[in-house]
């Protein structure tokens, strides 16, 4: 009874920590609006000394490195509940919950649009600004996008694609906290925040949840002329987002929905956020209630999560998903979306959000995504015509600089982050998967020239980061090429290069000379095209064989091949490039490499990786999450299904005038999954 009390007490001290976190909206040297904050816990008295917890509270460290960028090293905030002597308490009642009232969304430095002093992680190539200053209003944004639209439905699909076109409209519950709301922000972090909830009650066992929404938030009105306007809306267009819309939301997140004509709703692309909700009701207009089905201390950064958009109900009964028109609650109304020409949102103008001047967000007019390429996304930023661009082909050191040079007014960046986004991944899976045999994965791996990789493309600004997770999980230093083998002998290391064994594994893995394969991959940037062509020249070199890299045709074609949105995987011929978000939390890429997610694209199936990612999800304590991180990496260096990409060094452009802007690694990269953050973005005209 007293391990189950303490287990309780840990799971609802957490709880604590997440809703103080999430209440701590304050800007820096700014005061937040005063509002109760209630703390109950009324634990079953129990003879003898009563465990006394103990909150402790980790923060991010900094830690210097030789070279340019500071590396961000990360420790999870967690709980620790110590056992102390103390007096039998006076008997109580038992299963009171905890409250906590928290306020609804920051208060900004009063005249500031930005309460932002410092980013962790960034360092200032060209034109560093000063985050604190005054607002201006109007203009338009300009963003450049190289690739066509994946469609408008961010539940259905959760590509990049489809967020750089819907996330402007739509919220969330919760979201990760925007820059201009923290005095130190960093990319590597999710702090989760209210959006949408504005406070929630939390029952003693962790599982059910109460959320109260923002009175002020309802949805758009969408004008006429605006892209899927129907009069068949008329009653949804300018109404109160309710509980009722929260609950139609969870159903559709889930998968469980039945369209107007009877057939079942689409299959969502991810559903590990919403999955351990086991029913969601609505208390009253403004009050839904989830009860989950185990106990989740991290709700609110669970449910942060970059697609877990809101939605009503009534796009989804007129046309049976959300492909054909956009109605959010969000701070643009996407008015125009042609997905391969342009895309363009204009400002809601009954938005319920204040800005730093005392009025409603957003400070621009329209934001507009241009489907343009590298070069003349280049072109347009040098002169003026866009503020931003996905890509405008600076890939290292020296061509940010050379950039900087061309482009004396722009604002340029460099940025590090402390995980691997992408992976070599090896097709196992199938009667004729040509990798089966884990020496033929070795002996690729081995293949490999790690430093040489480094250094001849990326200028030796870039690491090697495990897929698992961002690497404080698993080490307490940024982890050596050495590091990464888990404590295997140099032989066994995948990432010691040994051409010689590699190619005695290749001959005693069944394989010869003069094989031919391809490794394809898409190029989200430059350096997914140079990375690729260096590792399938490496591997070719080395085992006397032929690997071709080959660019996609189109995303499209990518995802299918390496089931990025879902089953079936592996639909490629030897080799791919594998990518992969970091999350909101360190409880997600266990979840993503369990037996049965529709993401787990290399295919692990491995019960104890699923008995650590539903133990990980009941938040763990620091200890706890570093031995099952620990046992996870040995069990991806057991299988060798993928080896990452270095992660090189990354660099943010924009325009001169452009202010507020900054990539959110874990919230979702800016003007896509973290298009949220469009909604502070400011001109400075």
């Amino acid at each position: 009874m007293r391990f189950i009390q303490r287990k309780l007490l840990m799971i609802v001290s957490a709880v604590l920590v997440t809703g103080l976190v999430v209440a701590a909206c304050g800007g820096g040297g700014a005061t937040a609006t005063p509002r109760v904050i209630e703390r109950t816990v009324v634990a079953t008295p129990t003879a003898g000394p009563t465990p006394t917890a103990r909150v402790v509270e980790q923060t991010v460290v900094v830690v210097a490195t030789a070279g340019p960028t500071p590396t961000a090293r990360i420790v999870e905030r967690t709980v620790v509940v110590v056992a102390t002597a103390g007096p039998t308490p006076t008997p109580a009642p038992t299963g009171t919950p905890i409250i906590i009232i928290q306020t609804a969304t920051a208060t900004p430095v009063p005249g500031f649009g930005a309460a932002t002093r410092e980013v962790l992680g960034f360092r200032w190539i060209n034109q560093e600004l000063n985050w604190r200053q005054a607002p201006k209003r109007g203009g338009t944004h300009v963003y450049a996008f190289p690739i066509p639209s994946g469609g408008t439905d961010p539940i259905l699909s959760r590509s990049f694609t489809v967020m750089a076109a819907v996330n402007t409209a739509y919220n969330q519950l919760f979201r990760c906290k925007l820059a201009p709301d923290l005095e130190i922000a960093d990319i590597n972090q999710c702090t989760p925040s209210s959006d949408l909830a504005i406070s929630f009650e939390v029952s003693s066992d962790g599982r059910v949840w109460t959320l109260k929404l923002d009175p002020n938030a309802t949805w758009q009105r969408v004008p006429e002329g605006a892209r899927g306007y129907s009069t068949d809306l008329s009653s949804l267009y300018g109404r109160a987002v309710v509980a009722d819309d929260i609950v139609h939301t969870v159903g559709y997140w889930q998968g469980t929905l039945t369209k107007p004509d009877g057939s079942p709703q689409g299959t969502p692309s991810s559903t590990a956020f919403a999955a351990n909700i086991a029913e969601a009701r609505a208390i009253d207009e403004k009050t839904v209630q989830f009860t989950l089905t185990n106990p989740d201390p991290v709700l609110p950064s669970t449910l942060s999560t970059f697609n877990a958009r809101v939605v009503p109900p009534e796009v989804f009964n007129l046309d049976g998903d959300y492909t054909q028109r956009t109605v959010g609650s969000g701070a643009f109304i996407l008015e125009k979306w042609d997905r391969t020409v342009e895309w363009s949102s204009v400002a809601n103008p009954n938005f319920w959000r204040m800005g730093g001047d005392g009025q409603p967000l957003p400070y621009i007019d329209r934001h507009t995504v241009k489907r343009i390429g590298t070069d003349t996304a280049r072109s347009g930023m040098i002169t003026g015509v866009v503020d931003s661009a996905l890509n405008v082909g600076v890939s290292g050191p020296s061509s940010a600089v050379a950039f900087a040079r061309q482009c004396q007014s722009c604002q340029v960046i460099e940025f590090s982050q402390a995980h691997a986004s992408f992976a070599l991944g090896f097709r196992t899976e199938g009667d004729t998967a040509p990798f089966k045999d884990r020496r033929a994965r070795l002996a690729i791996a081995k293949s490999i020239d790690y430093e040489a990789l480094i250094t001849n493309v990326h200028e030796g600004a870039a690491s090697v980061f495990p897929n698992t997770n961002p690497w404080p999980a698993t080490f307490d230093a940024k982890p050596t090429l050495q590091d990464l083998g888990a404590g295997a002998s140099d032989d066994e290391n995948p990432y010691i290069y040994n051409p010689e064994l590699a190619r005695e594994l290749w001959a005693a893995s069944g394989h010869s000379t003069g094989e031919k394969y391809t490794l394809i991959y898409h190029e989200y940037s430059s350096r997914n095209t140079n990375q690729s062509i260096f590792i399938a020249s490496s591997i070719s070199d080395i085992l006397d064989i032929d690997v071709e890299a080959v660019k996609a045709a189109n995303i499209a074609i990518y995802y299918t091949a390496v089931g990025f949105l879902g089953p079936p995987h592996q639909q490629f011929e030897g080799l791919a490039m594998y990518t992969s978000n970091v999350g909101t939390t360190n409880a997600e890429q266990p979840n993503r490499m369990s037996s049965n997610s529709p993401e787990n694209q290399p295919q692990f199936q491995r019960p104890e990786i699923d008995a650590f990612a539903a133990e990980w999800s009941q938040g763990p304590s620091v200890e706890r999450a570093r031995e099952m991180a620990l046992a996870i990496y040995a069990i991806e260096i057991e299988e060798l299904r993928r080896m990452p990409y270095p992660e090189p060094f990354r660099y943010a452009t924009y325009s001169g005038r452009l202010r507020n802007t900054w990539q959110q690694i874990r919230g979702g990269e800016m003007f896509h999954q973290g298009s949220a953050h469009t909604e502070v973005i400011w001109l400075d005209d």
